[in-house]
């Protein structure tokens, strides 16, 4: 239990860089599609 398989590691990133991705585009494709 000294580290986490590498599967779990990827899908955790992925997840983690996924949320971010979607937090830091969608307020501004709100924004921009709201002004139109």
């Amino acid at each position: 239990m000294t580290h986490a398989p590498l599967g779990s590691l990827n899908s955790i990133g992925g997840i983690a860089t996924e949320i971010n991705a979607i937090n830091y585009v969608s307020p501004r494709s709100w924004l921009a599609t709201s002004h139109f």
